[in-house]
């Protein structure tokens, strides 16, 4: 959707004053209309009472009158929702506001603030209270980042897709309702559009993002808003004029294999110099979910600062998607003073079949060994005393990568030597990719920190 025909409110309950701050912030970036979200009765201005208040009110579900009511809530296509974190989620007022307001089928954009303890189950909830709601590109701040306020809000704004609002200005955003043709024949990705695709055949993909799931038979889980969110950051970047995707063949290359034209890199800019990821989607070697494990991881890890890459790379067996990402590897080994990355301490990322082929590469010995590899929920049962670091996770009821296999390998590889961690999460399934409203939500942030410590 066209960001000027878009309309949007920012709701805000605030306590101390800085949680309005980020609400006014938002306002001013976006054009949007800010209300705030009022109690009828107020709290106490004494802070330690209203500490014991908040607890009792979370703890019991308490869900307070309000003096504030939308009515016009529907005329609405966004909804920054803001709240500082009590007693680990939203606050009391805030679940108020979702609850008395029908938000079935609007995006819901949520942002924190807190003392430096993180959002806690905060998502969970307000899923609870606004359950047809669709959640998109979550923001928090600490108090030792209120300093910093306006560039990291400016920053996150664009990562979503969510520019300057006010007046006339068009700057074309993908919403979920776009059909995965007119994503592809998008202007920013004009000359590489079907690199986006799943399957490089002529299927029909006049369907909207919203059933991209139909597309992609071995995994669960899908969050169309997140590849949605995903894309747009992408369109930000291009529209402020970086590039966005390289190829890793030449010309003579893609001539002699013309396969080799369904391949390359979509990339999502850190700090400069900052070491960098690749991420591997799974498929089982039959597509490329990027839609679904690609876009969104390299997003979350780009907010963390780090380089991240998405390969596209051909399909139709493990020994084309190794040999694609050797020469990913090889290309941005070459390339990385004009691509601005750090070429020490990367990382290679995978899921399912995507995680086999990371490794592969990060034990060949064929490249400087990445400081981590992160496999998501793949059967490889094999490893080398040269693997690097390995995050490993899997669902408990997942059907294609048994359970047991991946924390039986885990288990070998530290018996090795090989710093490793596992997760298992309950009561997941096949490919639940970054795992939003599972058990599994968060582990990317995870890994990230796995990573880190392997940073030196």
């Amino acid at each position: 959707m066209p960001p000027g025909s878009k309309k949007i409110l920012i709701a805000v309950f605030s306590y101390t004053g800085n949680t309005r701050r980020v609400a006014e912030a938002i306002r001013q970036k976006t054009g949007g209309t800010l209300i705030e979200i009022e109690p009828e009765t107020p709290y106490s201005k004494d802070y330690q009472a209203v500490v014991k208040q908040g607890k009792e009110e979370v703890d019991s579900g308490f869900l307070p009158k309000l003096k504030t009511k939308a009515a016009n809530i529907r005329d609405y296509d966004v909804i920054f929702v803001g709240s500082p974190i009590w007693w680990y989620t939203i606050a009391p007022p805030v679940a108020s506001f979702l609850h008395d307001h029908d938000l079935s089928g609007k995006t819901v954009v949520p942002f924190f603030t807190h003392g430096g303890y993180g959002i806690g189950h905060s998502l969970k909830d307000i899923r609870k209270y606004a359950p047809g709601a669709v959640l998109a590109g979550e923001f928090e701040l600490d108090r030792d980042s209120l300093k910093k306020m306006d560039a990291r809000i400016t920053k996150w704004l664009k990562e979503i897709g969510v520019g300057q609002m006010t007046g006339n200005k068009q700057t074309s955003q993908i919403r979920t309702t776009d059909s995965i043709q007119d994503i592809v024949n998008h202007p920013a990705f004009r000359d590489f559009g079907r690199r986006l695709l799943p399957w490089d055949d002529d299927r029909n993909y006049d369907v909207p993002l919203d059933q991209v799931a139909t597309l992609l038979p071995y995994h669960s889980n899908v969050k169309p808003a997140e590849a949605a969110a995903s894309l747009n950051r992408l369109i930000g970047d291009a529209d402020a004029g970086k590039k966005i995707f390289y190829d890793i063949y030449t010309e003579q290359e893609k001539t002699a294999v013309p396969a080799k034209r369904n391949t390359g890199l979509f990339f999502y800019r850190g700090k400069p110099g900052a070491p960098f990821a690749v991420v591997n989607p799974g498929g089982g070697f039959a597509y490329v979910g990027s839609f679904h494990e690609g876009f969104p991881y390299a997003a979350k890890i780009s907010r963390k600062g780090y380089n991240a890459f998405v390969l596209k790379y051909r399909t139709g067996g493990g020994q084309y998607a190794v040999e694609d990402l050797a020469a990913a590897l090889k290309f941005i080994f070459q390339n990385a003073d004009e691509l601005g990355v750090g070429t020490k301490h990367y990382s290679l990322w995978g899921s399912s079949a995507g995680a086999r082929k990371a490794a592969f590469i990060g034990s060949s010995g064929l490249f400087p060994k990445p400081a981590a590899v992160v496999m998501a929920y793949t059967g490889q049962s094999e490893f080398t005393r040269n693997d690097p670091p390995t995050f490993s996770v899997v669902g408990s009821e997942d059907r294609i990568a048994s359970p047991a296999t991946v924390e039986h390998r885990a288990q070998e590889m530290k018996r090795a030597g090989i710093d490793v961690e596992f997760r298992l999460y309950r009561n997941v399934g096949h490919g639940f990719g970054s795992g939003r409203g599972t058990g599994a939500e968060g582990w990317i942030g995870e890994a990230v920190k796995f990573w880190e410590k392997h940073i030196l």
